[in-house]
């Protein structure tokens, strides 16, 4: 689900005509042939976005809505609909169908989710939707839909299968890819190779020494004791980029330094409350997850106690929204974070590295946060 989906559908129909991933229904189709030529044209797109059917929103652009709509459906009859045609592979498109309000009215959006396993095609006509082709790839380029009785040119085809092979992201897309993976990956003396293309290479690199101070985190673990390394991808001996590996518990953990958000207290920016967060689908993230020995209970025991404090963003508008929500209730936020101190005292000993006190306040700031975060979810479900 779209936490900013009103937004993202507004932003679409102020651009004022038809994209390559997004169209507008004034009403929803009468014939399911046309709804499931459509999905099926969205599923097959050589980008990589989610794709919207807009119903309730004529070519125009005018918002007219759809509760008066004979023909409206719910999610469950657009997924019998799926369910019943022959797909290859089984391979079905991923939808889901979401209802907004604009201008006082209802607007259903059905999107279309971005899928790798292009093309998708019937292989087996449905006698209920006879007017699609068994075998035929229908796909969308620029506004235009691939028409119900053509087949795709042999270019567009062949960029579909392009996709689903990964030749056409770019390294750092498919590094993105391959991380979610790790059992396709090797160690070695140097650090981790992927099988089944060894030019992608994740090497560990250089202890950094002029980084020794542990983290705040770092007193959640059993031993404060705390490196930092380089750890680099590289693909075909090409640096792509580096990051910062922190290794806690006196080795039990390792992981990547997760990003540091700051909430500002006063107007001039001199006094801060901070929380740690990773952002899902950076690299940041999946290489946490990628690093994260499952097997070791020591490495699981420490990780639990890094996460108390580390929030998880579902993408870069939820971690914006966020902040601004934390501004908007700064009073309050600030008054919990004050009775928490006080409830509990320090007990932290940072041996002269920190104010033992405003490491209590980093800590706490960032458990607060995380209760936040479960309290702005729920109010924007």
């Amino acid at each position: 689900m779209y936490n900013n989906l009103k937004e993202v559908v507004q932003e679409l129909i102020e651009r004022g005509f038809e994209g390559n991933y997004w169209d507008f229904k004034q009403k929803w189709h009468k014939n399911n042939d046309r709804l499931l030529h459509d999905i099926l044209c969205f599923a097959n797109t050589v980008h990589v976005k989610d794709c919207f059917l807009i119903f309730g929103v004529s070519d125009n652009c005018e918002v007219l809505g759809v509760a008066d709509d004979e023909n409206r459906k719910k999610q469950a009859d657009v997924l019998d609909m799926l369910n019943n045609c022959s797909f290859a592979g089984d391979n079905n498109p991923q939808i889901s169908l979401e209802t907004i309000k604009l201008q006082d009215k209802e607007l259903d959006i059905l999107i279309i989710y971005n899928t790798n396993n292009t093309p998708l095609y019937i292989t087996k006509k449905c006698k209920k939707y006879n007017d699609i082709q068994e075998n035929f790839i229908y796909s969308r380029e620029g506004d235009r839909n691939t028409s119900i009785k053509e087949n795709s040119n042999i270019y567009e085809i062949e960029r579909l299968w392009q996709k689903r092979f990964g030749l056409n992201r770019n390294c750092i897309e498919e590094f993105k890819e391959i991380l979610k993976d790790k059992s396709a990956w090797k160690s070695n003396s140097y650090g981790y190779y992927y099988i089944y293309n060894p030019e992608f290479v994740i090497k560990l690199g250089d202890f950094m020494d002029d980084c020794t101070r542990p983290a705040a985190y770092s007193y959640l673990m059993t031993n404060e004791s705390t490196s930092y390394y380089d750890l680099q991808l590289i693909y075909k001996g090409t640096l792509l980029n580096t990051f910062q590996e922190v290794v806690l518990d006196s080795g039990r953990y390792s992981t990547i330094s997760p990003d540091l958000n700051f909430i500002y207290r006063d107007k001039y920016h001199r006094e801060t409350y901070e929380f740690r967060s990773y952002t899902k689908g950076t690299l940041e993230y999946l290489l946490y997850r990628f690093l994260f020995n499952s097997e070791s209970e020591e490495a699981i025991y420490a990780k639990g106690s890094f996460d108390e404090i580390i929030s998880i963003f579902n993408d870069e508008y939820e971690r914006k929204e966020f902040i601004e929500y934390i501004k908007i209730n700064l009073s309050r936020f600030d008054q919990e974070l004050q009775q928490l101190l006080a409830k509990e005292p320090c007990k932290y000993d940072s041996y002269g590295e920190y104010d033992d006190e405003c490491l209590n306040e980093t800590i706490m700031s960032c458990k607060l946060a995380k209760k936040y975060l479960d309290e702005f979810r729920s109010i924007n479900k």
